[in-house]
């Protein structure tokens, strides 16, 4: 009974995510008052529940908990997504019982620890914490706070002074780190400034390897440096290192998955338009696949040059940590020798045309124009 109940609840927030995002517009009051009538529809549910089943203290809490700690993580986010939604230059001021709630809930139930409504919950909060603290400092806007070390520093200290299971902090710790270190391009200073924060404070040693490692592969890829040695399959079986691919021009490496056709689509239309405008490019897919013959079907059919095309000869999991992948949108700007341009950019993101036009070579314009391997449609 527990079990479906929770999946029910699972639905219904998936069902109610757009709804809440436009309710984000809201003035705080009228926000809330939808929000407690969304939360008093499933406290009928759970008290029917607990009427009907008889369940433990254990599942009860659970239950529970799968209405409240989303509800409030919804509050939490609010004064952010309303600054964002309404376009304001800063938060409004919120009502002073806003947060009212937070007296009532246990923040250290460690019986909830490894349960992603009350984890989400504690990551929102102290995101929040984090975000009110800092933004009244003057030149400051939404996305500036939220890639700051000091916020991210702060953040750390949240957890070390808020919370008191250790598990539960390592996982926040961590977290946070992953966070700050994919959030964008930092000074070399505040990077080794965050780890060694981090590092004091995580009691994890497996935590510690991997944010560790994260590290220093983001400062492998930073510009000017070789690429990482990264195996890549051809579409005729031979392996090749990926900075030798087609090393007679600047290229742009990008990555698709045989489980995201939309992606695949989207993506590959981007491409040809970018293509289009900079042929002095070679813009190279990297599919994350291992299954051979499913991606050589999929090249044929979304129309995909073979020769711009490879996949990994590693697993997924080690292509990513080499190549700090942490969505299928980032790409890769090399020189033709596999010198790094940017390997964080977006192929999104308009600043990746401002980057491919500062290195747009005219000779290999020229030499360029009359390829029809990349992207072929």
């Amino acid at each position: 009974a527990k079990n479906n109940f929770l999946i029910e609840m699972f639905l219904m927030n998936e069902d109610e995510e757009r709804l809440i995002y436009d309710y984000y517009g809201l003035d705080a009051d009228s926000f809330r008052r939808k929000m407690d009538s969304l939360r008093a529809m499933k406290l009928e549910q759970y008290e029917n529940l607990i009427a009907n089943y008889e369940l433990s203290d254990d599942a009860r809490n659970i239950a529970r908990a799968s209405i409240d700690y989303i509800h409030y993580a919804n509050m939490e986010i609010y004064p952010y997504m309303h600054k964002i939604r309404n376009n304001l230059d800063k938060i409004r001021e919120l009502p002073r019982d806003f947060y009212a709630y937070r007296a009532t809930l246990n923040a250290n139930d460690n019986r909830l620890n490894y349960f992603r409504p009350y984890f989400n919950y504690i990551v929102a909060k102290i995101n929040n914490l984090s975000y009110v603290h800092y933004m009244d400092d003057p030149g400051n806007d939404t996305e500036a706070i939220e890639k700051t070390l000091r916020s991210h520093i702060y953040k750390l200290h949240l957890v070390d002074s808020l919370m008191t299971d250790p598990g539960l902090k390592d996982n926040l710790y961590r977290n946070i780190a992953y966070i700050y270190f994919l959030s964008g391009r930092h000074p070399e200073n505040d990077d080794k400034a965050f780890l060694e924060k981090f590092n004091a404070l995580s009691k994890n040693p497996e935590h510690i390897e991997r944010v560790n490692s994260l590290y220093a592969s983001i400062r492998g890829l930073q510009p000017g440096k070789l690429l990482p040695a990264v195996a890549l399959v051809s579409t005729q079986g031979d392996t090749v290192d990926m900075k030798d691919v087609h090393a007679d021009a600047n290229k742009v490496f990008y990555f698709w998955s045989l489980d995201q056709k939309n992606h695949i689509k989207n993506i590959s239309d981007k491409v040809g338009e970018l293509h289009k405008k900079y042929p002095s490019y070679r813009f190279i897919g990297i599919n994350i696949n291992d299954d051979h013959k499913k991606w050589l079907k999929y090249i044929n059919a979304f129309c995909l040059g073979t020769d711009s095309q490879f996949r990994t000869a590693d697993d997924y999991g080690r292509l990513r940590e080499k190549l700090v992948i942490n969505n299928l949108n980032k790409v890769i700007i090399t020189r033709g020798d596999g010198t790094i341009i940017d390997a964080f950019a977006n192929i999104y993101n308009k600043e990746l045309e401002t980057v491919l036009e500062t290195h747009h070579s005219g000779e290999g314009k020229q030499e360029a124009a009359s390829r029809t391997d990349l992207v072929q449609r």
